[in-house]
């Protein structure tokens, strides 16, 4: 099955359904559940396999020291998101 990465970050996305309403986007990130973005879901023009992004991009399967993996970690590049500072 090929897996798209969004246009704007590193996050996996799929198209939204029925089974899963999101304010009317056309795709969904595939996260954890506690990402914040400054964009909606856009899938790139590149598709491949999980095994094809592993060869491709190791980043993404990567664990950090925070436990979380690739782009779900604080320490994963942080593109496209919002980024929660401190005042």
């Amino acid at each position: 099955m090929p897996y798209n990465l969004c246009k704007h970050c590193d996050h996996f996305v799929e198209e939204n359904g029925p089974t899963k309403p999101h304010f009317g986007s056309s795709h969904l990130h595939l996260e954890d559940g506690e990402q914040e973005f400054d964009h909606d879901a856009e899938p790139s023009d590149q598709a491949h396999t999980l095994d094809e992004w592993q060869e491709l991009r190791p980043d993404l399967f990567h664990e950090h020291e925070d436990g979380k993996i690739g782009p779900n970690s604080s320490h994963h590049d942080d593109r496209g998101k919002i980024i929660n500072t401190p005042i």
